[in-house]
């Protein structure tokens, strides 16, 4: 199934059916696009609108998030193969079922970390643009670690101390600690 070239409808009604696949992880896949999306276009717009702007970083952002925004799809992707290959409980299959929410989780941060700035730079009638695309992908960061950790508790795999590390490094960057349970978000003041 290729998420990327589904109707929007299309891709809804496929996950609101009583089917597992797609679920979650392309889901968090096409929210990581959207937010990537929204701060390329906040990136073009600026850089066309507004003449004293960084245009270095503008452009620098406009490129990884074009980039950002298709590698999100393609690891939606990965996802739901995964998903069948850990029913069919293929070797390694556990592993990337971990590795792509933490891969996704660490492109969102990288985004958010590295352009939150343009929200308060950019070209003012695409400031709720940039905004929204940042917190899209906050919620990217924060869900992909959740069904990391999720994955690491249901599914223990060998390596499941390398994962923990990984899983708390991120939630100490963003200030999230989840369990199985849920997550617990240390909100901005």
């Amino acid at each position: 199934m290729d998420i990327s070239s589904l109707v929007i409808k299309d891709f809804l009604s496929k996950i609101n059916s009583e089917k597992p696949i797609p679920s979650a992880g392309s889901s968090l896949s096409v929210t990581g696009s959207l937010g990537a999306s929204l701060l390329g276009l906040t990136a073009k717009i600026t850089l066309r609108k507004v003449p004293k702007c960084d245009h270095d970083m503008l452009k620098e952002l406009a490129h990884k998030s074009e980039k950002a925004s298709q590698r999100f799809l393609e690891l939606g992707e990965e996802d739901i193969l995964v998903y069948k290959q850990v029913i069919a409980n293929e070797p390694g299959s556990v592993e990337k079922a971990i590795e792509i929410p933490l891969t996704m989780a660490r492109m969102a941060l990288d985004l958010v970390k590295n352009y939150e700035q343009v929200v308060h730079t950019c070209y003012k009638p695409v400031k709720g643009d940039a905004w929204l695309g940042v917190e899209l992908l906050r919620t990217c960061v924060k869900s992909a670690v959740y069904i990391a950790v999720v994955n690491v508790d249901f599914f223990k795999p060998e390596n499941r101390e390398e994962y923990l590390e990984q899983i708390f490094a991120i939630q100490d960057e963003i200030g999230v600690q989840c369990s199985p349970d849920g997550c617990t978000l240390q909100l901005d003041e």
